[in-house]
C-alpha cells in the first residue's frame, strides 16, 4: 500500500509539473489596480491551466466598470490561462499608464482572453510575443489605444469575434493609432470569422515579413481604415496577388485570381470589406464566379483570395453596377 501510495504522489507531482493537472480559479472582485482580488494579484498568482474571472456583481454586464491601471500589468507567462469576462462588463483601462505600456502582452501559449474592453492604452491593445503560439482573443474590444490594436509575434493564434477600432456597438469609430491587427514575422494565425476591425490609423491588418505565412483573414466586417484594409509586404503571406473583378453586376461578380483559392466577396462604402457577401473558389485557370440571387448589400463590391497554404491576399479593387457588361445596363433601362 504504501508502495501504491508513493507512486500516485510522484504521478502527481509529475502531472502538476507537466501542467495536466488544472482549473484553480482567481476571481476579480475589484476594480483596484492592485491589492487583494485585484486583476493584477491574480495575473501574479495564476498558474498552467487556471482560470480569471470577475464579479458580476462589481462588473455588471449593463453598467460596465473600469480598471484604471496606474502600472502595466505582468506578462502572462502561465499557459493554457483562460481570461473570461465574457457576460460582464470589464473594462481595462489604460490612460494613467507609462508610455509604451500595453494591455495584455501574452508571452505563453494556449491562452484565452475574452470579453474585455481594452482601451486607451498608449502602447497598443494587446501584444502575443515571440513565441507565444495557440492564443485566443475572443469577444473582446480593443480601440482607443495608442500602438496597434492586436499585434502578433507568435504563430497559430485566433482572433475571433472581436471589435478593434470602434465601440461596442461596432458603428462608431474609436480607433486605434496603428493598425488594427498587426502580424510581424508570425506564421499560422487565423484572424476571424466575425471580427470588426474599423477606423484604426494605419491598416485595418497589416501581415509583413518573409517569414509570415499562411495567415488566414476570413469572414470579417473590415472597413473605413486610414490606409488600405489588408497590407501586405516584405513577402508577407507571400505577397498573394488579390483577386480582379472583371463584371459586377447588382447580384453577380466574376473574375480572375490565382488558380484554386477560396474567394470571399465583400461589399463596402468604398474599397474594403465592411459587409460579407459570401465566397466561391477560383478554379484552375484563376476563374470564378460569385452569384447571390437575393442581391449584393454595398455599392461597392470587393473580393479577397486565400490559397491552399493559407495564405490570404488583399482586397481587390472596388468594382460597381458600373462594372458590368453593357447589355445589362441596356436591360435595366428597360425597367426603369
Amino acid at each position: 500500500m504504501e508502495t501504491l501510495k508513493s507512486i500516485l504522489v510522484v504521478s502527481f507531482v509529475l502531472a502538476m509539473s507537466a501542467g495536466i493537472v488544472q482549473g484553480g480559479e482567481c476571481v476579480v472582485h475589484t476594480t483596484a489596480d492592485s491589492g487583494a482580488e485585484s486583476l493584477r494579484q491574480c495575473m501574479m498568482e495564476v498558474t498552467n491551466g487556471d482560470t480569471i474571472t470577475f464579479d458580476p456583481a462589481v462588473f455588471p454586464p449593463s453598467s460596465p466598470s473600469s480598471i484604471a491601471l496606474l502600472t502595466a500589468l505582468p506578462y502572462l507567462v502561465a499557459g493554457r490561462v483562460t481570461i473570461d469576462a465574457a457576460g460582464k462588463g470589464v473594462v481595462l483601462n489604460g490612460s494613467g499608464v507609462p508610455p509604451g505600456a500595453a494591455g495584455f502582452v501574452v508571452d505563453s501559449d494556449s491562452n484565452s482572453i475574452m470579453g474585455i474592453e481594452i482601451i486607451s492604452f498608449p502602447g497598443g491593445g494587446i501584444v502575443m510575443a515571440a513565441g507565444a503560439d495557440h492564443n485566443t482573443l475572443d469577444g473582446n474590444l480593443i480601440s482607443g489605444n495608442g500602438g496597434h490594436g492586436v499585434q502578433i509575434y507568435g504563430t497559430n493564434n485566433t482572433i475571433v469575434g472581436n471589435r478593434i477600432g470602434t465601440d461596442v456597438t461596432g458603428t462608431t469609430p474609436m480607433g486605434n493609432t496603428g493598425s488594427g491587427v498587426y502580424v510581424s514575422g508570425a506564421a499560422g494565425n487565423h484572424i476571424g470569422p466575425g471580427n470588426t476591425i474599423a477606423y484604426n490609423g494605419h491598416y485595418g491588418i497589416a501581415i509583413t515579413g518573409g517569414a509570415a505565412t499562411g495567415n488566414t483573414i476570413t469572414q470579417n466586417s473590415i472597413t473605413g481604415n486610414a490606409l488600405a484594409g489588408i497590407s501586405l509586404s516584405d513577402g508577407g503571406n507571400a505577397e498573394l496577388a488579390a483577386p480582379v473583378i472583371t463584371e459586377c453586376t447588382e447580384t453577380s461578380i466574376t473574375g480572375t485570381a490565382p488558380p484554386n483559392c477560396t474567394i470571399e466577396v465583400f461589399s463596402d462604402a468604398v474599397d474594403e470589406g465592411g459587409v460579407y457577401e459570401g465566397m466561391t473558389a477560383s478554379d484552375g485557370t484563376g476563374d470564378f464566379t460569385f452569384d447571390k440571387p437575393g442581391g449584393l448589400t454595398g455599392e461597392y463590391i470587393t473580393a479577397t483570395a486565400t490559397d491552399a497554404a493559407g495564405n490570404t491576399s488583399p482586397f481587390s479593387a472596388a468594382a460597381s453596377a458600373a462594372t458590368e457588361p453593357t447589355t445589362w445596363g441596356r436591360i435595366k433601362d428597360l425597367f426603369r
